[in-house]
């Protein structure tokens, strides 16, 4: 059986805790909101239910390019597949079996042939029925009742393909992991059981890191010491089972006084930045142990060494942190978290000074990005509202350029400027004015043309000729005379 695991300890290890660490090289750094823009909603779509935790998936089905965000609804009790590309679609395409589970849907290689298949939140294993239909048509092939949530795509084994690690944290599993690949058994006999292991009471995430190794980073207690573990994890397979030991690569810990105290240091948040090379993981530190002050921290975890990068002390980070990896752009991994009455987006590598922000009543729910619906080349957040009944899935804009930032000299005003749905224009002659409005998909309209005798500010009160456009991204295509701009306007 691949759930049969045998724990081993590297002698010596026990030696790590016993240290009390320094506080850090990294300077503190404050919670700067300076360059924050707070973000607007671009679409919204009124359910009338409840709307689970979203997935979203790249070439659904094997198709390249068919990217889709799929969910479950609470009555009636659906599951819909909107495709996200060129733009959101609302028209289903979902072939998925059932909703029970429907949430957390990540592709699993089970067979080791294309298309991928894929494993639900209550483990049905669904493979894709070949059809020359559009609508895609799933059977179900295998139930794997044994697994856990929090999902990530992890090469646990080392055999070069994806395994899904779940999260089973008890008081004698951490983790549950379904192996990729054909011949790997079914049912429970396809997962390995990672037991638990030494020190660690609240493992936070496994990571196979940069130099090849494969971590657990996490907090927990070891006699009167507690704080910080990254332990080495070592996967020896021996016939049809699994070997699984755990040794300390590096350890942050401080006495536990007064002894009634239990914990130091509370786990936040891990992050595989692998664009980049990097695994970080950041924890909240009581005050008094490792830090004067209470104060969040950040790792770099790569190389099996926990090495500070910076540190806060506002308090703004204590509970609910997402790590998006590096599903946003190509730059440093995004996380999300809550604080001070919004939802912050940051990156890793400058995790206190967030570059966006969404005002806490908006972005309640599960978030996730998808393809760019606005058209200015960035991924968009998806964010559906859980057990909000009745239920809302809202698309938000990302682009968080800032339209605030005052230079000192301009070398000429703008001529055209759009204040909510009103037109402004600075015209130096008399010239026929006209607006072209054009969707995502390349379809224009116009939607106003005049001629104009009069020279200096203009007014055009746009709100008749912008309600009747279909909720969505444009660009409105101004002209007037030889002068030309385009302006984003989202409906």
């Amino acid at each position: 059986m691949h759930s049969f695991a045998q724990t081993m300890l590297a002698i010596g290890t026990a030696l790590c805790s016993m240290a009390v660490p320094q506080t850090g090289l990294a300077q503190a750094v404050p919670f700067d909101t300076s360059r924050t823009v707070e973000l607007k909603e671009a679409f919204r779509y009124e359910m009338g239910t409840t709307v689970s935790s979203p997935s979203y998936l790249t070439d659904w089905c094997g198709e390249p390019g068919l990217n889709v965000v799929t969910f479950a609804t609470g009555s009636p009790r659906r599951a819909l597949t909107w495709r996200t590309l060129p733009q959101l679609d609302t028209h289903s395409l979902s072939g998925w079996i059932g909703t029970t589970g429907h949430f957390s849907i990540v592709p699993l290689d089970y067979d080791g042939v294309p298309p991928s298949e894929y494993i639900t939140g209550r483990g049905a294993v669904l493979s894709v029925v070949p059809s020359t239909d559009a609508e895609k048509q799933f059977r179900p092939i295998d139930t794997i009742g044994c697994v856990g949530s929090e999902r990530t795509l992890v090469d646990v084994d080392g055999d070069g393909r994806l395994d899904v690690v779940t999260k089973t944290v008890s008081a004698t599993t951490w983790y549950t992991v379904v192996l990729s690949g054909r011949d790997r058994g079914k049912g429970c006999a396809r997962t390995i059981s990672f037991p638990a292991g030494p020190y660690m009471n609240s493992p936070l995430r496994m990571l196979r890191c940069a130099d090849g190794k494969l971590r657990i980073v996490g907090t927990g207690k070891s006699g009167n010491y507690t704080g910080v573990y990254l332990l080495d994890v070592g996967v020896v397979r021996s016939g049809e089972t699994y070997d699984i030991s755990y040794s300390v690569a590096d350890s942050l810990t401080a006495h536990n006084f007064p002894s009634d105290q239990a914990w130091v240091a509370i786990p936040l948040v891990a992050v595989d930045d692998q664009r980049a090379g990097k695994q970080y993981a950041a924890f909240y530190w009581e005050a008094g142990y490792f830090k004067a002050v209470k104060a969040a921290a950040v790792y770099d975890i790569s190389a099996g060494v926990l090495t500070e990068q910076q540190y806060n002390t506002d308090s703004v980070m204590q509970v609910g942190p997402q790590s998006f990896d590096n599903t946003f752009d190509d730059g440093p991994a995004v996380v999300a978290y809550f604080a001070k009455g919004k939802h912050y987006f940051a990156r890793i590598t400058d995790l206190f000074r967030p570059f966006a922000s969404i005002v806490a009543e908006l972005g309640i729910g599960p978030k996730l990005f998808i393809d760019d619906q606005t058209g200015d080349g960035r991924r968009d957040l998806l964010v559906t509202s859980g057990q909000l009944d009745p239920g809302r899935v809202t698309v938000f804009d990302f682009d968080y350029t800032r339209t605030d930032v005052h230079e000192p000299m301009r070398a000429e005003a703008p001529w055209a400027q759009l204040d909510g749905r009103v037109l402004r224009l600075m015209l130096d002659h008399p010239a026929p004015v006209s607006i072209d409005a054009v969707d995502m998909k390349g379809s224009s309209r116009t939607i106003l043309s005049s001629q104009t005798d009069a020279t200096g500010p203009m007014t055009y009160d746009l709100t008749s000729v912008l309600s009747p456009l279909p909720a969505g991204p444009y660009l409105l295509q101004i002209k007037a005379g030889s002068r030309t701009t385009t302006i984003k306007y989202i409906r």
